[in-house]
Formats: structure tokens, C-alpha cells, sequence
């Protein structure tokens, strides 16, 4: 009698990648670009490269791992200030090193609220993405006071319309 015993072997390691996109304005900076998360392929000097027309990756962002042939990849969303990562599936990885996972990130939004400071009306709150620019408002007018403009903590720096953006919190002017 002769007992014949399979043996096996492991597929081994191979390398996936892993690609975070952020949610991008548009051109004015007024509001969020869309929310297409569709990826094509174009040559850039030379290289194919992903792009997404309403979400881009930020410098470093792109991470290559390296697991078990046939496994799950185990990706992670980062924490970003001012995003919220949409939802996304693990893989399984392939033994030829093509295994990508594209993680989305969507802009949180902020509230500013106007106060007038006791003098006239206040403009109605914006709710903008983080990052954007406010739309300039100005109080209604006041007999016998001039506007100066809107100041986050009650001094002489006022906040400029053309570059100040929407931080990561509710804002109060």
C-alpha cells in the first residue's frame, strides 16, 4: 500500500496599491466640483496616470502594501481635517500586482453666522465645503455708522472675502 499526502505551497506576497482622492472646488472655490468618483486613464508626459475630474490625489497620498497572494487587502482611510471618507470595499489581491483600492474623501461642510454687533440686520448664515470662500455680505445700513467689516474675535483684522477659507468648524463673524 502506498498513502500518496498532497503538498502545498503558499502563493506568496504581492504588492497592491492603494489611492486616497480628495474632493476638490471648483474653479471660483465657492462649492464642491461634483461628486463623480470616476477614474479614467490619460498620459501625462509620457506616464498613464489616474484622474478623476471631481476628486484629485494630494501629493503622497498614494500607498503601495504588500500582502498575501489571494487575501484581503486591509487599506485604511486616513483621518483628513475637513473630509469625511465615503465607504469603500477591501479586495482581494492578485498574485500580478494590480490590485488597486480608491478611497474617497467628501468635503465636510461648515456654517459661517454674520453678527451685526447689535447694529442693523445680519446677513443669513452660508453653509460652504471646507476650504471655500464665503460670498462677501455686508449688514444693512445703519444711520451714522460705517461698516468696516466682519471680525472673528472683535479686533481690527477683518476677514478677507478673496482669500480667507472655510475652516474646519462652524465660524462666527
Amino acid at each position: 500500500d502506498v498513502t500518496l499526502v498532497a503538498m502545498w505551497a503558499t502563493p506568496g506576497d504581492a504588492p497592491y496599491t492603494v489611492r486616497h482622492w480628495m474632493q476638490q472646488l471648483n474653479d471660483d472655490e465657492t462649492a464642491v466640483a461634483g461628486t463623480d468618483k470616476t477614474i479614467t486613464y490619460e498620459e501625462v508626459e509620457g506616464e498613464i496616470v489616474p484622474v478623476c475630474a471631481d476628486y484629485a490625489q494630494e501629493t503622497g497620498s498614494q500607498e503601495t502594501l504588500k500582502s498575501m497572494v489571494g487575501t484581503m487587502t486591509a487599506a485604511q482611510a486616513h483621518a483628513i481635517t475637513g473630509f469625511s471618507v465615503c465607504p469603500f470595499a477591501q479586495k482581494e489581491i492578485e498574485a500580478d500586482g494590480t490590485t488597486v483600492i480608491d478611497i474617497f474623501y467628501d468635503r465636510n461642510t461648515y456654517t459661517a453666522n454674520f453678527d451685526a454687533n447689535g447694529h442693523g440686520t445680519p446677513p443669513a448664515p452660508q453653509t460652504v465645503p471646507y476650504g471655500a470662500l464665503l460670498a462677501p455680505v455686508a449688514p444693512g445700513p445703519v444711520t451714522g455708522y460705517e461698516f468696516l467689516g466682519w471680525s472673528v474675535d472683535k479686533s481690527d483684522t477683518y476677514w478677507n472675502f478673496a482669500e480667507d477659507d472655510m475652516g474646519a468648524e462652524d465660524l462666527r463673524l
